[in-house]
């Protein structure tokens, strides 16, 4: 029972290396860096290689949590869309989001509740009574569903991103400077003057009267609750 845990080393692995430094441009290494660490220059092409090999390890662990029958029936159909490359539409998409954020919500709340009341250095070895291992055996297997639950969300956060790195680095390759594009964006639009209104022609922003700005609010404060999952991604 005891070593249930190390099986969510490979989820644990991916989930370093998506959260991790190397090839990340959002955490590219300044003046003071290591020599070692990768240049801007060179980062998408690391990055990749990073997040194909968290890739990798994901489904390394779905797989392997499979074969040994821990996964629910509702997860192993989720793992064999992916496998398969069944695309959904967007109210799929949103069902199946609340429901796997409904089922991480509770287990995670469970979870809290036996490491409150057992401590977070759940030892069974030291009850006579075997109670601690049954809770721990417990709790190892929520948390084996809330990796599961998490190794899911994360295959599509790295799906996602491998697809933005693949397009930097072909714009790379046709001598796009992406980053240069942006700044010089900024600097144009720094420089333009706001555009005079005139009647009947159309403006390139748009002014919101008390009504729509409060429909806007309205709209705003429907959406962004805190039961509702944020994208990780724009």
């Amino acid at each position: 029972t005891k070593d249930l845990k190390l099986l969510l080393v490979p989820h644990y692995i991916a989930t370093v290396l998506v959260s991790g430094s190397i090839g990340n441009t959002r955490n590219a290494p300044s003046e003071n860096s290591s020599p070692n660490q990768p240049t801007l220059d060179s980062a998408p092409e690391v990055r990749l290689g990073v997040l194909r090999m968290a890739r990798d390890e994901n489904m390394d662990f779905l797989k392997f949590v499979r074969r040994l029958d821990i996964m629910s029936s509702t997860d192993s159909q989720t793992l064999e869309n992916i496998e398969n490359g069944k695309i959904y539409n967007a109210n799929e998409n949103r069902t199946i989001k609340v429901e796997q954020f409904k089922r991480e919500k509770a287990l995670a709340a469970k979870i809290q509740m036996i490491m409150s009341k057992y401590g977070d250095n759940l030892n069974f070895e030291d009850s006579a009574s075997g109670d601690h291992e049954d809770m721990y055996r417990i709790a190892m297997m929520d948390l084996m569903n809330l990796a599961i639950l998490r190794s899911f969300k994360l295959f599509k956060e790295i799906e996602s991103e491998i697809e933005m790195v693949e397009f930097t680095i072909q714009q790379k390759k046709q001598g796009i400077d992406l980053d240069a594009e942006f700044r010089n964006r900024q600097e144009l639009r720094a420089t333009q003057p706001v555009p005079t209104i005139v009647p009947g022609m159309p403006a390139n922003f748009t002014i919101l009267d008390s009504s729509a700005m409060m429909q806007r609010l309205n709209i705003q404060k429907n959406v962004f609750k805190p039961t509702h999952e944020l994208p990780t991604y724009t």
